[in-house]
């Protein structure tokens, strides 16, 4: 399973915060910014140690920094820099508000930052929230988003993910043979039971339960997920980006009645399309102009059906 990439920016060795202010005050002092000094010292500091320059600023010289850096910035560059000087969770809550801001919703950014923080720092980001914005994140999410993306995001933010502690080979094994039974063995997918291990079990125990899961069914995790459709058997080769567009929102491809084709597949790719029977049972053409509603009011039969992007689910 490829490995994820985490941030490189780590404390700096031999770090002074109050040198480190006096040096920012200079670049800000005077006619002029030295924009270069103030980039070259702040990106090289771990969010923490920003948090103390902060301080130091502030006692040194009764400035606010970020006032300061504000004043005396612009544009793109004053937003990297003013960025850059929020406490790790309250900009973790200021993105997550944008995010459920106005029309439509970033559910990158829900995901992003929901999924991969730990319980004490989703504990501080709700706190937060309801500090700077006065309501509360699980509502503002509940309110946004639906189906059983919305189950998932409201099981993280609970924020009772198990420690990493000790692995479990015992309970990785479980794991790994429940989401296997739940997705690829069933008719249809059993959400929850994805929703339960994926959200409460902790990163490292996950990891083993990947690899086992890998090992138990020859293919990755992140396959397995983008083919969770109501078929009757696996189909491991879906094509991604289509049946993501059948699950968004809901993680549920809709029911046959409701479903629109897309463009016929490459004649390659027609084995993932429902099929007509031919004469004397024979399977026959894909059934690619089938509509809903039409000359074949019950539409392909049911044990035919076989999602893998063929078609896309309208709203229910």
């Amino acid at each position: 399973m490829a490995q994820a990439l985490r941030g490189t920016v780590t404390d700096f060795p031999g770090f002074d915060e109050r040198a480190d202010a006096e040096t920012l005050r200079k670049a800000m002092k005077g006619l002029g910014t030295d924009e270069e000094s103030i980039l070259t010292l702040l990106t090289a500091r771990s969010n923490a140690q920003r948090q103390e320059i902060v301080a130091a600023f502030k006692t040194l010289f009764g400035r606010d920094l970020l006032d300061d850096l504000k004043s005396e910035l612009t544009g793109k560059f004053e937003k990297l820099i003013v960025a850059l000087m929020k406490p790790s969770w309250l900009y973790d809550a200021y993105e997550l508000k944008h995010a459920l801001k106005g029309a439509g919703t970033d559910e990158k950014v829900l995901t992003e930052i929901i999924a991969s923080r730990t319980p004490e720092e989703l504990t501080a980001i709700k706190n937060i929230y309801e500090e700077e914005y006065g309501s509360s994140l699980e509502d503002d999410v509940v309110g946004d988003t639906s189906g059983f993306y919305q189950r998932m995001l409201v099981v993280l933010l609970q924020a009772n993910r198990d420690p990493d502690a000790g692995i479990n080979e015992a309970q990785v094994e479980q794991d790994a043979q429940t989401l296997f039974q739940a997705g690829e063995l069933k008719w249809g997918t059993d959400e929850e039971k994805f929703i339960t291990i994926f959200g409460t079990r902790s990163v490292s125990h996950l990891r083993r339960v990947f690899d086992k899961y890998m090992t138990i069914s020859g293919f990755q995790i992140e396959e397995a997920t983008r083919c969770l459709t109501p078929a009757r058997r696996p189909c491991p080769h879906a094509h991604g980006p289509r049946v993501s567009q059948t699950q968004a929102g809901t993680g549920l491809l809709a029911h046959p009645s409701s479903l629109t084709p897309l463009k016929p597949l490459p004649h390659s790719d027609q084995s993932c399309l429902p099929r007509v029977p031919g004469r004397g049972g024979r399977t026959g053409r894909p059934a690619a102009s089938w509509e809903p509603g039409g000359s074949s009011a019950a539409g392909p039969p049911s044990d035919t059906w076989e999602s893998c992007g063929a078609f896309r689910g309208s709203a229910q």
